[in-house]
């Protein structure tokens, strides 16, 4: 189980920002809550791929059950402007690292890195070791 605080404020480039770490049944329910937001998420989806919504990020942390999926997001009012998916076992120092995505209007500012690092940091004390995934065809990472 983590033990990191699983929502807080953050300042990115002098802009103010929330992060939420949060399961998949979690992460739909805030979207239930947060019609704009959810709408910003699917098209941040859509940018990495296509072909993804919520329904198939759900069924995706469902393939396992051993495996323990969560999503860490920053947003401000209007916009989610960083996603990462981790993926963990119980009791596991390590975590899997992908569905890093930076929502086009906020590319190209260092956010992207700021989130990690950001993400890191909350995760120090939960994770001593991380893999990253990153496709081929991802020239920016």
């Amino acid at each position: 189980m983590l033990n990191m605080y699983k929502n807080g404020k953050t300042i990115i480039n002098g802009k103010k920002f929330q992060y939420k770490i949060l399961n998949i049944e979690e992460l739909i329910l805030f979207f239930n809550q947060n019609q704009i937001l959810k709408k910003s998420y699917i098209n941040l989806l859509k940018s990495y791929k296509s072909h993804y919504d919520l329904k198939q990020l759900e069924r995706d942390s469902k393939e396992s059950k051993i495996k323990k999926t969560y999503y860490f997001i920053i947003h401000n009012e209007e916009h989610i402007i960083f996603n990462l998916r981790f993926v963990f076992y119980d009791r596991s120092i390590f975590s899997y690292l992908d569905f890093i995505v930076v929502n086009q209007d906020y590319r190209n500012k260092k956010i992207g890195s700021q989130s990690l690092n950001l993400f890191l940091f909350k995760t120090k004390n939960d994770f001593k070791m991380y893999e990253l995934k990153v496709r081929n065809d991802n020239i920016g990472a």
